[in-house]
């Protein structure tokens, strides 16, 4: 066979192989809502030697916070599965860290405050309604964030919302029972969701009482 001949067969398997490897890498799947799911459940191995997955770093994080853990840019990784893995642990590891440093600074505070207030009862009281409030406020807002999955913005609007007009309705020498009139006022507000949602109110006009006018500077929005 002559050194033409041989070039001539080459040059189509030549290009046929670069399409193989090339089509590989870059090409989306037929359904990429499939290979997304498939990517989410395969595990790799982490630092400590157990084993993981995209879906369980999100339950992992929603069993910890009760918020949906964000999704992060992972459009670099086209379709590598050890690339879609990494950048999700490196966002789980941050909102982690990010949670722990919230945490401990919050616990920092309550003792400087507690240290402040250890000799006047009036200032202790304060400080324990708030802290009681906020409890109740994150508690109210949580059940909504994970009862509403599909619609955590949409749950967290409503939350704010709620949470100001009731601080506003305290100012206003509104009683606490007017939260739960108010809220049953409201209308597209599931009948199953009301009882978190006026719990969010409550709390919020409790903060307004000792000090705390917008009530969701206390909100823990992971």
């Amino acid at each position: 066979m002559n050194k033409k001949a041989t070039v001539s067969i080459l040059k189509p398997l030549l290009l046929v192989s670069v399409f193989f490897f090339v089509g590989y890498v870059i090409v989306p799947p037929k359904n990429e809502g499939e290979q997304y799911a498939k990517m989410s459940e395969e595990r790799f191995r982490l630092p400590d030697g157990s084993m993981s997955s995209v879906l369980a770093l999100q339950q992992e994080y929603f069993d910890i916070t009760g918020n949906k853990l964000a999704k992060p840019a992972t459009m670099s990784c086209r379709w590598d599965s050890k690339c879609y893995f990494d950048i999700w642990l490196a966002n789980y590891n941050s909102e982690i860290d990010r949670i722990k440093a919230k945490q401990l600074a919050d616990k920092e505070q309550q003792e400087a405050h507690a240290e402040l207030c250890s000799n006047d009862p009036e200032c202790i009281a304060r400080l324990e309604g708030i802290s009681f409030a906020t409890r109740q406020l994150n508690r109210g807002y949580s059940v909504l964030q994970s009862r509403y999955l599909h619609d955590q913005d949409g749950a967290d609007a409503l939350s704010r919302m709620v949470c100001r007009q009731m601080g506003k309705a305290q100012r206003d020498e509104k009683s606490k029972e007017s939260v739960n009139e108010w809220v049953n006022s409201l209308e597209g507000i599931p009948p199953d969701a009301k009882p978190y949602v006026s719990a969010v109110g409550e709390a919020c006009w409790s903060l307004s009482l000792y000090g705390v006018p917008d009530g969701t500077v206390r909100i823990e929005h992971y």
